[in-house]
């Protein structure tokens, strides 16, 4: 009866002491991010292309609200509000040979539509329908070097400012193209 009366007490200790302990000494949050550690990459790994085809514009860029209610007549002939422009954020990371890459960096960017002129998205369907595109806010910087494995690794953004206003019905899009530019003046 005694071993058994010990057990309660200790079981019932243990109960207590674990509330206590964490009442008074809660755990501290802490939150991170997995990721592959840049020291494992290499030059042959999983880049970002030269040439990337780029997402169609979606109807919710043109069209936000796709839905409503009109309590009158002109309320529900008027028209419906369009976007004026679209902005989409871009962003690359690309692995490249370190004794090839120009100092200081230098990237350029071409976009092409489906039809093949520049700066411009077009319908797969309608090759005349077009939607003009500027870049903007191009960015890039070293993130990490690696002398010995003679790696580095580039990233960089850009901004596209689609203007929809021309555009015909249609799924409009583009291939982005960047240029790391090397040493002997060409492509990385």
């Amino acid at each position: 009866m005694k071993n058994r009366n010990q057990f309660w007490f200790w079981l019932q200790l243990s109960y207590l002491l674990t509330t206590l302990f964490t009442l008074f000494f809660p755990l501290t949050h802490v939150g991170a991010e997995e990721s592959i550690p840049i020291e494992v990459l290499d030059v042959t790994g999983n880049n970002f292309p030269q040439t990337q085809t780029l997402d169609p514009i979606k109807p919710e860029e043109i069209l936000p609200v796709n839905q409503g209610v009109a309590t009158s007549l002109p309320e529900l002939l008027a028209p419906a509000p369009f976007q004026n422009s679209i902005i989409r954020n871009f962003v690359w990371t690309r692995r490249v040979p370190l004794d090839q890459l120009s100092q200081p960096i230098r990237v350029t960017y071409s976009l092409k539509g489906y039809n093949n002129q520049e700066n411009l998205f077009s319908s797969q369907s309608n090759p005349r329908s077009t939607v003009n595109v500027v870049l903007k806010d191009e960015k890039s910087e070293l993130l990490f070097r690696d002398n010995e494995r003679n790696i580095a690794v580039i990233q960089g953004s850009v901004q596209f400012v689609l203007d929809p206003s021309r555009a015909r019905a249609g799924k409009h899009g583009g291939k982005l193209s960047v240029c790391i530019l090397s040493r002997s003046g060409g492509c990385l």
